[in-house]
């Protein structure tokens, strides 16, 4: 039954440890068929070579899986094309199937961001047969919870990096990852700590940090951005609109660098939100509400939809310029999100209370 077993495993593309199950049971039976007998030696020895033989002949599959794997392995090159790279992929899968080298390399080919059509959901089952047999490895981890970031689940990247952190706690790629995740969920404690952690290891990226807090700027999400920019540079501390504005020309002169030119969409939507803020208060509508549309063409995301702290905030404005029909459908595109009421200004809360007793008399 061990040897069945063996040889099932072998054909499986299975080495002799790699189910241990079938290992145990093996080795079991070929120790009693290779054991001498007092009564005759010579058919123990005979038994012996018989054990040996099938031994051999249940891995003699798997090391040509291997050759030809290995084979295939040394013509994968980053000089290759991204169709190139997936065919030698895939030869290397059909000789080896459980080899990781090859499902990461699979897993990483999906998420080529130009030339990859696959679904999040192929690229999360990709990196999930990379986890089933390397359970350890950080890397999937991160990209799991990168991948579910990208898709608005946060809960679901939150566990993915925690997991990470679990194997490694002082992984920065996993810090920095979760840090983000806490800030966009308005953690923002538990975002600043990770931050802070990531100082003390040695792992402090301005850059990255200066990022991160205009892209919190860009999801509208003001008191957390505020808190990540304090404690990256003197010069962005106690930002209003001129300030924004300002650092909005800056990066914008300093030429059509991809991070540079985002910096400055970030600062500019910021200084045009916070004057609409400013006319709001005046009470002069109108001049809010055309700041603001400025704010939102500058915020919009790649599938053209608007964070719903900016939604909210240009439904009250709406409301207040006498559009009750636009200002219900902006208040409908933001969605139910708690902690984006928690944060309005008391203006935009009154306003959207008038717009929701409207609708209820409706």
């Amino acid at each position: 039954m061990g040897l069945a077993g063996l040889l099932i495993a072998s054909f499986l593309h299975a080495p002799l440890l790699h189910h241990p199950l079938t290992s145990a049971l093996a080795f079991i039976a070929l120790g009693a068929l290779s054991s001498p007998t007092s009564a005759s030696p010579l058919k123990g020895a005979r038994w012996f070579g018989v054990a040996l033989a099938v031994l051999l002949t249940s891995h003699a599959q798997r090391a040509l899986a291997i050759a030809r794997h290995g084979d295939e392995l040394s013509h994968l090159s980053q000089s290759l094309t991204w169709e190139e790279q997936n065919e030698v992929v895939d030869h290397m899968l059909a000789a080896c199937p459980d080899s990781v080298i090859a499902l990461n390399r699979r897993a990483r080919l999906l998420g080529h961001p130009s030339v990859s059509t696959a679904s999040t959901a192929e690229r999360l089952d990709a990196w999930d047969a990379v986890r089933a047999l390397r359970p350890y490895r950080i890397e999937p981890l991160i990209q799991t919870g990168i991948l579910h970031a990208r898709n608005g689940r946060l809960r679901a990247a939150s566990q993915a990096f925690n997991h990470a952190l679990s194997i490694d706690s002082e992984h920065p790629g996993a810090l920095r990852n979760l840090a983000r995740v806490e800030l966009l969920s308005s953690r923002t404690t538990a975002g600043i700590e990770l931050l802070e952690k990531l100082t003390l290891i040695g792992h402090e990226d301005k850059l990255w940090r200066l990022r991160l807090g205009t892209d919190l700027l860009l999801e509208g999400m003001m008191q957390e951005a505020v808190q990540v920019l304090d404690r990256c540079q003197l010069r962005f501390r106690n930002l209003d609109a001129e300030r924004c504005w300002q650092l909005a020309r800056e990066y914008r002169s300093n030429g059509g660098d991809a991070i540079q030119s985002h910096i400055a969409d970030a600062f500019e939507c910021t200084a045009h939100r916070l004057w609409a803020r400013r006319h709001a208060e005046a009470l002069d509508w109108d001049s809010a509400r055309r700041s603001f549309r400025q704010a939102q063409r500058l915020a919009r995301r790649e599938d053209l939809s608007l964070p719903p702290r900016f939604e909210l905030e240009f439904a009250a404005i709406l409301w207040n310029c006498k559009m009750p029909i636009d200002a219900h459908d902006a208040f409908q595109s933001a969605g139910d999100d708690a902690t984006a009421w928690r944060n309005l200004p008391s203006w935009a809360g009154d306003a959207l209370l008038e717009l929701q007793r409207s609708k209820a008399k409706d």
